[in-house]
Parts: structure tokens; sequence; C-alpha cells
């Protein structure tokens, strides 16, 4: 089992594995660094066409408009942080491109860390994100997917072209 000072690995009611606190972790407390391979969007694509094609599952934290980090490759355990549209974590990424996953609010032991993906994709039909990127996180508030309505620092994506941030 993965395990960090502050949190630890373990399967998740939201999807698959998630990350939990085994702690109390105080709002504004950095949590963890996103770790992985520092990749080009080139690469990314290049890696993760064939995925695509069977999920849109991947580990791909987009850091800018060329640089992509691949929790997927020497990545950690934050990259099991799931997602949802009422999240008690965000991502922070500092001038030098290190990425860390921060609480934006008091965190209990025992409750998974989550982040709102604020995925960005390129088809704007809210029905087709709902099909294709479903959110499963329960929040009183969810909006049925992982696509955002906005771009944000804490972006992820299931692939790398153009207009994703």
């Amino acid at each position: 089992m993965q395990r960090h000072h502050l949190c630890e690995l373990r399967r998740s009611s939201i999807h698959g594995w998630g990350v939990f606190a085994t702690t109390f972790i105080k709002a504004r407390t950095r949590i963890i660094e996103y770790r992985g391979e520092r990749i080009s969007r080139e690469e990314a694509d290049r890696r993760y066409a064939r995925k695509l094609e069977r999920t849109t599952h991947t580990f791909l934290f987009i850091l800018d408009e060329h640089t992509v980090l691949d929790g997927g490759r020497f990545g950690n355990l934050a990259r099991y942080i799931n997602h949802s549209c009422e999240p008690n974590c965000e991502s922070l990424q500092e001038a030098s491109g290190r990425v860390f996953i921060e609480a934006i609010t008091d965190i209990p032991p025992g409750v998974e860390l989550t982040m709102d993906y604020h995925l960005q994709v390129a088809d704007g039909d809210p029905e087709t994100w709902r099909r294709d990127y479903p959110c499963f996180c329960g929040a009183p508030r969810c909006r049925g997917t992982l696509v955002g309505r906005s771009l944000s620092h804490s972006t992820f994506s299931p692939t790398c072209k153009p207009p994703f941030v």
C-alpha cells in the first residue's frame, strides 16, 4: 500500500483507488507534490493515443502549452486523487514547474482527498461530456461530468491536443 505521512492509498467509492487523509489536515496545508515524468504534449499524445481508444483515464497533468506531467511514469500517490465537483484540495504550480496539492478545507482523518479536475475538451456538448467523462463524486452540486466550465490551475486532460489547457 502506498503511504505518505499525511495520506494513504485505499479503495475509493468515487472511482477505483483514492487518496485518504491519515491524520487531520488543516486548510492551506501543502499535502503532497504531484510527480511524474515531464514530457511534451506531442509525446503525451503519442503515448496515450491507443489507450484513449479504450478509456479516457490517464494521469496527465498539463503544466503549460508545451509540457505535461505524466504521473503514470515516475508518479507518486498524488496521481490517485480523484475528482469531485466540491473538492477539498487544489493544485498549486510553482514558478519552477513543481505542482503541489494543497488542502482548501480542513480534512478529517479517513476522508478522501479530492480535486476539481476542470477538464477541458474540444467538444462543447454537455451531453457528450456526461457520457464520455462522467463524474461519480456524489456531491450535492455534482455537474455529472469531469469537464469544467472554466479554466483553473487544477487542470487535468485526457489528451494534450489543443484546446486543452
